[in-house]
């Protein structure tokens, strides 16, 4: 069952004593931050935050429980109608809690002074089997024809931060072996995206298939446990796109 956004805006309104309270929606579920650093969430209309000692120590008899199947415990929040409480807990727990990933910055190009592109430190170059059916896909997708060189059968497209190359398989290209369907083999790249349940959705709608279907993982990342939303999917020349809220 997902949680109903009403749950959720009292809760926001509860916690109003804080600022920089934010949120993202998680597959009908609900993220909570607190000054960039993520404390908890609402899963099924119940209020977790991570067990941190904290916590615990704030909370001695809280219950544990899970916010989703396979995901690790959590501990209950009871008394959600106590303003002054969360205020008090959401400060307690704040130092403890794993700073936020820095945004990564892209090396900027220059042009007669003027910014004319900027580009990632590794940017992938990818052979493809027809230069137009790669475009095609991954403009259905929402990537962008940075540029193109058509007499070279090659383009640069970006979404959201993430840059490929592509050109087509020609007889004079860096080809290390036999390029034969699916390319790309023991390879997934990792695409972060703003909205990973939009896109997936865009991808349904255009009835491309799924190879893995949207899921939810635990990962420890630093010491701290992060929550991965991702689903799979194979463009036209077989390699594997993975898209990931981070």
């Amino acid at each position: 069952m997902a949680s109903s956004k009403g749950y959720l805006d009292f809760i926001l309104e509860q916690l109003s004593d804080l600022e920089e309270i934010t949120y993202r929606s998680m597959m009908g579920e609900y993220i909570v931050y607190y000054r960039g650093k993520i404390l908890g969430g609402i899963y099924d209309d119940r209020f977790l935050v991570k067990p941190v000692k904290s916590a615990i120590a704030y909370m001695p008899n809280a219950k544990y429980e899970v916010p989703y199947d396979g995901a690790k415990e959590m501990l209950l929040v009871d008394d959600v109608d106590n303003k002054d409480f969360l205020t008090d807990l959401f400060n307690s727990m704040y130092d403890e809690l794993p700073a936020p990933k820095p945004k990564k910055k892209n090396n900027r190009i220059w042009i007669w002074g003027e910014v004319k592109m900027d580009f990632n430190k590794m940017i992938p170059e990818l052979s493809v089997f027809d230069i137009n059916k790669t475009k095609k896909f991954y403009s259905r997708l929402g990537f962008k024809i940075e540029y193109e060189r058509n007499d070279e059968r090659f383009v640069f497209m970006s979404f959201q931060g993430s840059q490929f190359m592509f050109e087509q398989i020609h007889d004079d290209g860096w080809n290390t072996g036999e390029l034969s369907y699916p390319l790309g083999r023991g390879i997934n790249f990792s695409i972060a995206v703003e909205d990973v349940e939009g896109i997936y959705k865009l991808v349904k709608t255009l009835n491309f298939e799924i190879y893995r279907e949207l899921t939810r993982n635990q990962y420890q990342v630093n010491g701290a446990e992060e929550t991965q939303i991702e689903f799979l999917i194979q463009d036209p020349n077989g390699y594997l796109l993975r898209f990931t809220n981070w």
